[in-house]
């Protein structure tokens, strides 16, 4: 028993100096500055998989559409997977070109077991994306400017 716990002690010991080397290292890298003349060329597909996301969507959609990357550069598919609430409804009353809304069950496949929602929603976005970069995030995220 005792050299089950020293061994328990000398493991989360030997994970503890692990994070803090982790740590250091991410403490120590320097902050990317984008030079001032820099204009952006590559256009970019930003997917939101999204579930009853009635109270987020608004906010993460706006936060993308706040960012300074040029507005013909990008575009955003939603993917609702099975909202019951007003998920869809929200995205649907944005106007603007950028955005689709995905339905994600006209993607799935007939007859197919479906064990992980999100993952398909994710494949549904990148199979729609038009552009070479992409870029997912979830619904209840806000994008810093």
């Amino acid at each position: 028993m005792s050299v089950l716990l020293f061994l328990f002690y000398v493991v989360t010991f030997a994970y503890m100096l692990l994070i803090a080397f982790y740590f250091k290292g991410w403490q120590e890298q320097a902050e990317y500055i984008v030079p001032a003349n820099y204009i952006p060329q590559t256009p970019i597909s930003i997917i939101i998989p999204a579930r009853n996301e009635q109270k987020n969507i608004d906010a993460c959609i706006d936060s993308i559409l706040a960012q300074r990357y040029p507005q013909d550069l990008y575009e955003i598919i939603v993917v609702n997977d099975h909202s019951e609430d007003d998920t869809a409804a929200i995205v649907k009353h944005y106007n603007d070109s950028r955005i689709t809304l995905l339905e994600l069950e006209d993607h799935l496949p007939i007859g197919k077991q479906i064990n992980a929602y999100k993952k398909e929603a994710l494949a549904a976005g990148i199979a729609q994306a038009k552009h070479p970069l992409i870029i997912t995030t979830d619904a209840d995220c806000i994008a810093p400017k």
